[in-house]
């Protein structure tokens, strides 16, 4: 996989994640050991999964940001979601979702999966994402407050 598409698909996590009020410490695509990139949004949700903390709301943010990476693929490069990189979000996805009966399950997949790819497919996001990739390719690493101001800078 080429080094543009993963900064695409991370800089949809990390545009995102903005964009639904999360924390993003930072989103790289400087390989670590076997992690080849990521968007660190800090304490996830799904390490909250066995706790009381986890509530529809919640559920459905995180899921639309797991999801961001794969719908950015998907809408900014034309990847088709069964030739993405995004397999091991969509099983943390699948994780949260691990309590409920199966016709939630479906539901909060079908609602969550519209949500990311309507996030993702508005024109300003995309532009977004894009300079936020753009950047990454330059520096590796961007911190929030870096990801802001690329954002701020593309909506002009």
């Amino acid at each position: 996989m080429d080094l543009y598409t993963i900064a695409v698909h991370e800089a949809g996590h990390a545009v995102a994640s903005v964009l639904w009020g999360r924390q993003v410490e930072y989103v790289t695509i400087a390989p670590r050991g076997e992690i080849l990139s990521e968007c660190n949004n800090g304490k996830l949700l799904f390490d909250l999964e066995d706790s009381q903390e986890v509530n529809g709301q919640r559920l459905f943010r995180e899921g639309v940001i797991l999801l961001a990476g794969l719908a950015a693929e998907n809408l900014i490069l034309g990847i088709q979601p069964e030739e993405s990189r995004a397999l091991e979000d969509m099983k943390k996805f699948e994780r949260l979702l691990g309590r409920m009966s199966e016709q939630q399950k479906d539901e909060m997949h079908d609602s969550v999966c519209r949500m990311a790819f309507s996030t993702i497919g508005a024109p300003m996001t995309q532009r977004h994402i894009i300079a936020v990739a753009e950047e990454l390719l330059k520096v590796k690493t961007l911190s929030e407050e870096q990801i802001k101001n690329v954002m701020e800078t593309a909506s002009w």
